[in-house]
């Protein structure tokens, strides 16, 4: 596999649409910076780093033969208006250098949302940048098809409530 030039920073976006949620419901998810765990599959743990009002550890062991893989994540930026949030990777054992993303969920027209996650960081070793828009756009898959469920979720309890049952 021919490495990529160093020199270029790798850029790119992955989206998805979620047919019954929400952009409040979902936005009321993601902001919640502390607790992505929840929602990304590939994560197993995520929490404030001690003496830090904005970083959290994230760690990830499901990668078969790899060991655990963590990162410090900084929230750089929030607008809770426009529904999205910035973030970038601190130390990490990853090969993340100069990470940086941008998460925004966005009304559609009709009923439901969609989810952007946008990127940019240094060439990794090995990798090509469609390999990291590829494992973004899974990645996002797996937290829509969770955030949906829990909005389904939600929605029952909801009804069940309304209608008294």
């Amino acid at each position: 596999m021919e490495a990529e030039p160093r020199n270029l920073r790798w850029q790119g976006k992955s989206t998805v649409e979620l047919h019954h949620a929400t952009a409040d419901f979902v936005w009321s998810l993601l902001q919640d910076f502390f607790n992505i765990h929840k929602w990304l599959p590939s994560i197993d743990t995520c929490s404030r780093v001690e003496g830090s009002g904005t970083v959290r550890y994230c760690a990830s062991s499901r990668i078969p033969h790899s060991g655990v893989k963590w990162c410090h994540e900084e929230l750089v930026a929030v607008d809770p208006m426009g529904k999205w949030l910035r973030y970038r990777v601190g130390d990490n054992n990853m090969d993340l250098r100069n990470y940086e993303a941008t998460i925004r969920v966005m009304e559609i027209d009709g009923v439901g949302c969609q989810i952007e996650w946008s990127f940019s960081l240094d060439p990794m070793v090995g990798l090509k940048c469609e390999d990291m828009v590829n494992y973004i756009q899974i990645s996002l898959r797996g937290m829509a098809d969770n955030i949906e469920s829990e909005f389904e979720k939600k929605s029952q309890i909801c009804m069940c409530c309304v209608c008294g049952g």
